[in-house]
């Protein structure tokens, strides 16, 4: 095989592997959320303490989630709209991971990061609506 030629089949490789549960595996040693993400944190863990960090769904993690309810908070920074690709890849998983009955509270680098008022409020809104489709 040329090296051109070995580059492209490894990379294929690697590629699959991320693709079925490597990217996943990795995740869980990400020491360095960014510092909104790590700012959000600390507001969901000021209201719900038990809400989880990095929560395994299907070959996903999520950013934070409050299982009891299946609810995911995600803070989205360039890097999930710096391509096409990206876009794509976040708009499939929310579906799939919504398929499994979970509800995506979502903030962005696009707008100023939310106060605890705010997360607060978001989050019961979510509960409510949770709530009222339980009783339907």
């Amino acid at each position: 095989l040329t090296g051109k030629k070995r580059s492209k089949e490894f990379s294929d490789n690697l590629r699959l592997r991320m693709l079925n549960g490597q990217a996943l595996y990795m995740l869980k040693f990400k020491k360095n959320p960014s510092k909104n993400e790590v700012k959000l944190r600390s507001l969901v863990q000021i209201i719900y303490p038990n809400c989880e960090f990095q929560h395994q769904v299907l070959n996903y993690l999520l950013d934070i989630a409050i299982p009891e309810y299946k609810i995911a908070i995600e803070y989205d920074g360039w890097y999930h709209f710096d391509t096409q690709e990206h876009i794509e890849y976040h708009n499939k998983r929310q579906k799939e991971i919504e398929n499994q009955g979970w509800c995506f509270i979502r903030y962005s680098m696009f707008n100023k990061l939310p106060d605890l008022e705010r997360v607060s409020k978001d989050i019961k809104i979510v509960i409510e609506i949770l709530r009222r489709k339980n009783l339907e």
